[in-house]
């Protein structure tokens, strides 16, 4: 099972709120989530895998280099040592797979290993206009921190975990202190449950 099903399971979204939220924004759901997930996308490609936005931007490049910027005064702020980008990872028991993903990276901060999440939480409000920066919601930053999580756990050893949430004009570096052991637990459950059926 892939991670990111797991916290959907863990963590249902609400749709119908999110669709009310959009309508009294004057918004539809499908242009915050669509531009929500090709800018994600975009900023991950270009930072994680060197890939140019080029014309899949569509005149918002902009947008893209302002949050590789950010992400290059991380590195030079916390002197970041990027170890790995964007690998799998899978957690087995008893010879099976009971879950995989992506991580973003692995990297090196103080001498301590990291495994951090990019998120762009946001990303889709700016374009004429440039919000200010904000810091992602306590829900967001939940479920970061159980896929975090689940991601560390299939390495075997201790790996600090953090998100780097980053957006066109600020970033915030958001280390993860406890484990959430009962999610933990009950997300190692739901996956033997689901491989029984």
């Amino acid at each position: 099972m892939r991670v990111t099903k797991i916290i959907d399971q863990i963590f249902p979204f609400d749709q119908m709120s999110f669709e009310v939220w959009c309508l009294t924004q004057g918004l539809t759901a499908e242009y915050v989530n669509e531009r929500s997930k090709t800018l994600g996308s975009m900023v991950n490609d270009y930072i994680l895998k060197d890939e140019s936005p080029g014309a899949k931007a569509e005149g918002e490049n902009y947008l893209i280099y302002d949050c590789a910027d950010r992400f290059r005064e991380f590195v030079a702020h916390l002197e970041v040592d990027i170890l790995e980008r964007e690998q799998q990872c899978n957690y087995s028991e008893n010879g099976s797979v009971l879950y995989w993903g992506i991580y973003d990276f692995i990297a090196k901060i103080n001498n301590e290993k990291w495994l951090i999440d990019l998120k762009t939480y946001g990303i889709w409000k700016y374009g004429d206009i440039e919000p200010e920066y904000a810091e992602p919601s306590e829900d967001k930053l939940k479920k970061a921190n159980l896929q975090t999580a689940l991601y560390a756990q299939c390495f075997g050893e201790k790996l600090n975990r953090a998100v780097l949430h980053i957006l066109p004009n600020g970033y915030s570096f958001l280390p993860f202190k406890s484990l959430p052991k009962k999610q933990l637990e009950k997300s190692i459950q739901l996956c033997k449950d689901y491989y029984t059926f």
